[in-house]
């Protein structure tokens, strides 16, 4: 007998269609690709959270302006990743680099030459003329020494001027021959400096030190016309050795100064000295127009054997710092 439609049974049909169906579906799935999305036609809703990878960017596309602002911090950045010329001009400022950090390789040519220590107060030498024997004086580092109280180190800087001379028959100078002269003595209103003595300084007597010295020029027309020294001859006390000690020349009302080539006057050298005041009152009254020829630090011949140092000379606003590569100026 001949089998028509009508005559199939109604489950075999659904069958077949569940088969069809199933079969149909899964190849149509199959053949959907990247070609069948329209470009534009997917947004971030289509895409589930979390689901894209590196591998899935592209490389290169997505820039900057792509990123929420300081939404990327350096934890998300790989190591070794970002370049110099990843980064804006100016946007890395000396707060966001560690200090100690900065090596010398790091640095430009030109940077490294803008570096380069010079020597300053080019001035400021040894004055030759007045060394005898083996007087020496010379730019250094420190002193800088540790005591029971704390750590003593120049008042300025990191150096010094270093004074040596080992006995009687030395005689040490150190100055400047140029910037002071022609300067009216009478204008000169302070005068002081920091020294460093040892106890071994200290046994040769409380004035074996480092003495301020103004060659001056006397006016023709004065009593005591031509050349001559000022000199301040300082003491300290036994408790002011191996540690900086401030000296203040001008307000010392003991008489410490001393001029050569004035005997029988207030303030002869080899005299009773005076005090600057004195000393300002003596020229004014018998060499008024005094001027200034140099300012030295010296350590006299005739005294004992001496190793210490000295800085931050002050004459009047300037105050002379001596550092290992010159002698600058500051103001107080």
């Amino acid at each position: 007998m001949q089998l028509t439609r009508r005559n199939i049974p109604t489950t075999v049909l659904a069958v077949v269609v569940l088969v069809v169906g199933v079969s149909g579906g899964a190849t149509a799935a199959a053949l959907i690709t990247g070609a069948d999305v329209k470009d534009g036609s997917l947004t971030s809703a289509d895409i589930k959270d979390g689901t894209l990878t590196t591998n899935d960017l592209k490389q290169g596309g997505v820039s900057g302006n792509r990123l929420k602002g300081e939404s990327t911090s350096g934890n998300k950045l790989q190591k070794g990743t970002v370049s110099g010329d990843r980064l804006k001009d100016g946007a890395v400022t000396s707060s966001k680099i560690q200090d100690g950090t900065i090596e010398s390789n790091d640095l430009s040519s030109a940077a490294k030459d803008s570096l380069k220590t010079t020597y300053s107060g080019p001035n400021w030498s040894i004055v030759d003329r007045n060394v005898q024997g083996g007087g020496d004086s010379y730019l250094r580092s420190g002193p800088t020494t540790a005591t029971a109280t704390g750590v003593t180190a120049p008042p300025l800087g990191i150096g010094s001027l270093g004074i040596r001379t080992a006995g009687p028959a030395d005689k040490a100078a150190f100055g400047d021959q140029v910037d002071f002269v022609g300067d009216d003595f009478s204008g000169v209103t302070a005068a002081a400096y920091s020294v460093f003595a040892t106890g071994e300084d200290f046994s040769g007597g409380p004035t074996n030190l480092p003495s301020i010295s103004f060659e001056l020029l006397f006016p023709a027309g004065g009593a005591n016309p031509g050349f001559h020294t000022l000199f301040y001859q300082p003491s300290i006390a036994a408790t002011d050795v191996n540690k900086w000690t401030t000296i203040d020349a001008v307000a010392d009302t003991t008489p410490h100064w001393g001029l050569s080539g004035a005997a029988g006057t207030t303030c002869d050298q080899n005299g009773a000295l005076c005090t600057f005041a004195q000393v300002q009152a003596y020229i004014a009254a018998n060499d008024q127009g005094t001027t200034i020829l140099t300012v030295q630090i010296t350590k006299g011949s005739g005294q004992p054997a001496f190793s210490g140092a000295v800085d931050a000379l002050q004459i009047n606003n300037d105050v002379f710092d001596f550092e290992p590569f010159g002698v600058s100026i500051t103001h107080p």
